[in-house]
């Protein structure tokens, strides 16, 4: 018994080590509910009644962002912006915090949507998964 015991520990001891993927995992509609493409311009939206819409945005972008997940925030004159929470790896010296703007207003380095969609993610979307 004890050398059964023995050589499954030695065996367990030389077996390679399995290295888990330690990035975070999000579930769409759980933690984001809204998905940006950035080199297509492509938002989806995936409202809580499961009524999922895509909208094409092509405002010319002053910004890009890092992929990852972003939450829906308001800065401190109320106005949306994105906010990359401690999961979103960013760039060194990348902010944290971009700013949402219609695609003709005249804001610098936002990310820029139709106004339209802006007003729907800060009502309805808590955060956005943004793709390459």
């Amino acid at each position: 018994m004890n050398t059964a015991i023995l050589t499954l520990a030695m065996a367990l001891a030389s077996a390679p080590a399995i290295e888990l993927d330690d990035a975070p995992v999000y579930v769409a509609g759980g933690q984001y509910t809204a998905t940006l493409s950035q080199l297509t311009g492509r938002w989806q939206l995936l409202p809580i009644d499961a009524a999922d819409r895509i909208v094409r945005s092509e405002c010319a972008q002053e910004v890009h962002l890092p992929p990852g997940l972003w939450l829906i925030n308001r800065n401190a004159s109320g106005e949306p912006e994105l906010l990359a929470p401690s999961g979103t790896a960013l760039p060194p010296g990348y902010r944290e915090r971009i700013a949402l703007a219609s695609c003709d207003a005249p804001a610098t380095g936002a990310l820029r949507a139709p106004a339209e969609l802006i007003d729907w993610l800060a009502e309805h979307a808590g955060a956005v998964w943004v793709d390459e």
